[in-house]
């Protein structure tokens, strides 16, 4: 037995050896997350890292760590031998001021749909003039960008730009330059759409490499370009692309703390919804980031040009938000010259283009308030009412007027499940309100929820006034409300039931606080 042991522990070293030599790039089997305790003592770090083997490679300050073995097998200070990053993460999770420990999953782009013409995208369709209001930042998290990306502009197609901050931290140094091809198209299809009717638009670009030459990127480059975005002043972070994942509410993921940070900080993140023709709504098909529940997070899927969801495309009504087009869409090309590609990767990129148009138009940058205004003026499209969470397109101009609508207080006046005066209305029309009055005359008559959920994903009072509550009733197969996860919803005198077919009444991932309300 202790020759077999010896034989194991003399083959593992070799293997290690090795890897850490021939895979110098990829040290995913070396590095790990740590979550730390909020009151996580400073004198306790060298004790957790002499006993891990590890050192630190960097700490954000929402104490959300990475980690690195130094290298295996080893064996701890309690006499424990590890011989994988496994042991390391479990040992990790036992400790007391540790909350979570994960490893440094890798992520890829999808594989590019090329075709030799674009029949129906033209980035002046999906823009306005910006108001000059307010100056928005985008940040690109992708393979990089061409140097020369100017040099594929042509009539109606602006790709002029070559001033942007960024890093590469596939080389870490301060050049991003693209070696795959997909940033560069995302970053022109953004600045075409930005730029085009608006040769001079308030809108700057951050360019952050996480991917490389492959499209491969590690979470651990993913969210510090994240934090270092922010840091840029970041107003939007676009993220084409994601990884299949089995999601849960309680399930620990690193990049769902960086989310969060996020939302603390004011930033939207746009993300595709994935190329695998899935319901990313159901666990065990779920995309990350597009299925996490974060109010600050805009999901986005792909459509043809007859406004239909592509064949390839994720969907999704309670986790993807908008569709747009993503068929065979117009971008520079890493050799020069454009190509023609189709995916939610370039759907993403409108939709993040029109978000930040939009934020033009703002006093200041609200990603709840954007994601708000981008979804209540949607073009309904019959096709889409299943799949999609708002079950249309967007109208940008729509969303400008809605802007208008910036009291804080709304009263519903009738029984109506759409239109004017009724609740649906409140929610999707009006994006500045945080509270929502039941005038008199609704009191004792049911509001029926007809056609998909009322999504709440801020901070919101529903107050019934009346002496007899007022009652919100969902009919046909969905739920009567869902809420984001940062949101509160405080429901006050009324009454929720569920006179459909739908098995929920409501799906609340964020706080829900009742005062003299009944949920049936």
């Amino acid at each position: 037995m202790k020759i077999t042991r010896l034989v194991i522990l003399i083959f593992c070293a070799f293997l290690t050896k090795n890897n850490l030599v021939g895979q110098a790039a990829d040290t995913s089997s070396f590095e790990f997350f740590v979550y730390l305790e909020d009151n996580f003592l400073e004198d306790s770090l060298e004790i957790y890292l002499e006993d891990l083997n590890a050192t630190k490679v960097w700490q954000l300050p929402n104490k959300l760590c990475l980690w690195k073995v130094n290298g295996f097998p080893f064996t701890s200070n309690s006499g424990q031998t590890y011989f994988d990053i496994h042991a390391v993460i479990q040992s990790s999770k036992r400790k007391t001021q540790i909350k979570e420990a994960d490893y440094n999953i890798a992520w890829n782009i999808s594989p590019e749909n090329i075709d030799p013409n674009a029949p129906c995208f033209v980035p002046a369709d999906y823009s306005i003039t910006d108001d000059n209001n307010t100056n928005i930042t985008v940040s690109i998290l992708d393979t990089g960008i061409s140097p020369t990306i100017n040099s594929s502009s042509t009539s109606g197609f602006n790709y002029n730009f070559t001033n942007y901050t960024g890093y590469d931290y596939v080389n870490n140094d301060n050049e991003p330059e693209d070696e795959h091809g997909h940033g560069t198209h995302i970053a022109g299809i953004i600045h075409s759409i930005t730029h085009g009717v608006n040769v001079n638009a308030d809108i700057s670009f951050d360019i952050r490499k996480t991917h490389n030459s492959e499209g491969k990127a590690f979470a651990s480059h993913v969210i510090k370009a994240m934090h270092d975005a922010m840091d840029a002043n970041a107003d939007i972070i676009n993220m084409s692309f994601g990884a299949k994942d089995t999601f849960g509410m309680g399930k620990f993921f690193p990049l769902r703390v960086a989310l969060n940070t996020a939302f603390d900080r004011g930033v939207l993140i746009v993300a595709a919804a994935g190329n695998e023709a899935e319901n990313i709504d159901l666990s065990e098909s779920a995309t990350i980031p597009a299925s996490f529940p974060e109010d600050n997070l805009i999901t986005v899927a792909a459509l043809n040009c007859q406004d239909s969801l592509t064949a390839f495309s994720n969907y999704g009504r309670d986790q993807v938000d908008l569709g747009s087009i993503g068929w065979k869409v117009a971008g520079p090309d890493l050799s020069g010259g454009i190509k023609y590609v189709s995916g939610t990767s370039q759907a993403t990129a409108i939709v993040t283009a029109q978000a930040a148009l939009l934020g033009t138009y703002l006093n200041a940058f609200d990603p709840v308030v954007v994601k708000c205004l981008l979804q209540g003026s949607v073009i309904p499209l019959n096709q889409l009412d299943t799949l999609i969470g708002t079950g249309g397109k967007i109208n940008l101009s729509a969303a400008v007027s809605l802007i208008n609508n910036s009291n804080t207080n709304y009263t519903v006046t009738n029984n109506l499940s759409s239109g004017l005066g009724s609740l649906r209305y409140g929610l999707e029309k009006h994006c500045f309100i945080n509270q929502i009055n039941f005038s008199p005359s609704t009191a004792g008559q049911i509001i029926p929820i007809i056609g998909r959920d009322l999504k709440v994903f801020k901070n919101l009072t529903l107050n019934g006034l009346g002496l007899a509550q007022t009652i919100l009733e969902a009919q046909g197969h969905h739920r009567a409300l869902i809420t984001g996860s940062n949101s509160v919803l405080t429901l006050k005198n009324l009454t929720i039931r569920n006179a459909g077919t739908f098995d929920q009444t409501i799906l609340n991932r964020g706080k829900l606080d009742i005062e003299n309300a009944k949920i049936k």
